[in-house]
């Protein structure tokens, strides 16, 4: 109250005469990714010189001319992974994640994609599931919108994991945990 009364006096503006968003408090968080969290992405780049340099090969070199199905199984091998690294890694784990004080908005493919809005009145609530690797355990967190995943927050990706997990916790209903399913990674793929 003090402040606007300094500010009124200096500027001749009152109060009221300001937009409400100026006096809006909101509440920013934002996920932030880890370093290894740009390998899939930086990956999936060497992925596509290594297809290309491949395919070239392919023309040139006369061992693969003699043997087709040898470039056959490398090329569709290198396909499939390219795939899985772009639509299954980068799309949707690879994910940037703002909180405000009623919305939150989601960018994929680490935050170049256009971003998507939602309420938290259309936030049904999140669940969590473990990732069991040869690297170690990993916890991903997925928000849910009418029965269907809007975003995956991931220990693995994302260095703030913790915070964000506490700040979901505290606005969202808890859902459970869901079991960790590759085929549903995979249909995921293409939503």
């Amino acid at each position: 109250v003090l402040f606007w009364s300094v500010f009124a006096a200096a500027t001749g503006v009152s109060r009221d005469t300001l937009p409400a968003s100026v006096f809006e408090y909101t509440i920013k968080m934002k996920t932030s990714f880890k370093f290894k969290g740009f390998f899939p992405a930086i990956l999936s780049l060497a992925l596509i010189g290594i297809m290309i340099n491949f395919s070239l090969e392919i023309l040139t070199n006369s061992f693969y001319q003699r043997k087709p199905w040898v470039s056959f199984i490398l090329l569709v091998f290198l396909i499939i992974t390219f795939i899985w690294l772009v639509f299954g890694e980068v799309k949707n784990k690879f994910v940037v994640v703002n909180f405000e004080q009623t919305k939150i908005s989601v960018k994929k493919f680490g935050g170049i994609f256009p971003k998507v809005e939602f309420h938290d009145s259309e936030v049904e609530g999140w669940k969590y599931s473990i990732l069991n690797s040869r690297g170690g355990n990993y916890e991903y967190l997925y928000l849910y919108r009418g029965g269907k995943k809007i975003a995956k927050i991931s220990e693995f990706y994302h260095q703030n994991y913790s915070e964000i997990k506490q700040h979901v916790k505290s606005k969202y209903k808890d859902l459970g945990f869901e079991q960790f399913s590759y085929l549903t990674e995979f249909r995921e793929f293409f939503e």
